[in-house]
């Protein structure tokens, strides 16, 4: 990151620099948060399929289920609410 910092910059634009630097790397989290939840839920949701009739103990499975579920509506918030903020910092 500090390659990005030249000389000629001042102090305001370090700082929106740095901000930018630090914002593309939460968007990158969130975003790869959500495609786990994602594919942990479908692998899952393929033990009740037909074709693999695996052995899952359902008490546990629905627990996991909501658990993923909860995380994922908590990313997503997190994600729109970075999202608002994006929005605000092309702005400045």
């Amino acid at each position: 990151m500090i390659d990005k910092f030249q000389e000629h910059f001042d102090e305001q634009e370090v700082q929106m620099l740095s901000i930018e630097s630090e914002s593309s790397e939460w968007e990158e989290r969130l975003k790869s948060i959500e495609t786990g939840a994602a594919f942990y839920s479908k692998l899952l949701n393929s033990g009740f399929s037909e074709d693999f009739k695996l052995k899952i103990n359902l008490e546990d499975s629905n627990y996991l289920r909501n658990q993923l579920k909860s995380m994922r509506e908590i990313n997503d918030f997190h994600l729109k609410t970075f999202q608002d903020y994006k929005i605000k910092q092309e702005g400045v």
